[in-house]
């Protein structure tokens, strides 16, 4: 593979406070770092020479939480090498942003304001008014579906057609329905 992807520890600058585990990607001799947001340990259920977890530290909960923490952390980063093997064999000349961008993707579970948030963000400094359109689309999305982020498979004909009855009822005039 021509990514590397390493699970590494940060500790903090305060004593006694628990540190980050995060991945370190590397390709191309360009690293990047991915955190794993709340996933904290402290220094000494680190081990350093093997890039891994201890486990045994001697406190029953503290344990039951490595453990499951552990899962998630290696279950993320099976998640990432298996999208960095994709774009090897599919697209060999994609970038760390591209790989990142993809898990981030993947992990919120392929919903459609995060479809349309990652579409507007690369639109932003190119067409920042289709960018400021597409949010606003998704506003109104939200509005018509206030407890539920969509799934991009739940978007159908029959979806766009309701939605397009509830922005007519809602006042909005033709050209803001038809768009």
């Amino acid at each position: 593979m021509q990514t590397s992807i390493m699970l590494k520890f940060r500790p903090s600058t305060v004593e006694g406070k628990t540190g980050s585990l995060y991945l370190q990607l590397i390709k191309n001799r360009k690293s990047r770092v991915s955190v794993f947001k709340g996933c904290k340990i402290y220094p000494n259920e680190w081990d350093a020479a093997n890039e891994s977890f201890r486990l045994n530290t001697g406190n029953p909960q503290r344990k039951i939480y490595l453990e499951n923490l552990y899962a998630k952390v290696t279950d993320m980063k099976s998640k990432i090498e298996a999208i960095a093997w994709e774009f090897e064999n599919l697209s060999p000349g994609y970038t760390l942003d591209d790989l990142v961008e993809s898990f981030q993707v993947k992990k919120k579970g392929n919903t459609l304001s995060s479809f349309i948030e990652s579409e507007a963000c690369k639109l932003e400094n190119l067409h920042p008014r289709t960018a400021r359109s597409y949010r606003s689309v998704m506003r109104k999305i939200k509005q018509y579906c206030p407890d539920k982020d969509l799934l991009l498979g739940e978007i159908t004909s029959e979806f766009i057609f309701r939605f397009e009855q509830y922005m007519r009822n809602t006042g909005n005039k033709l050209t803001t329905t038809s768009y």
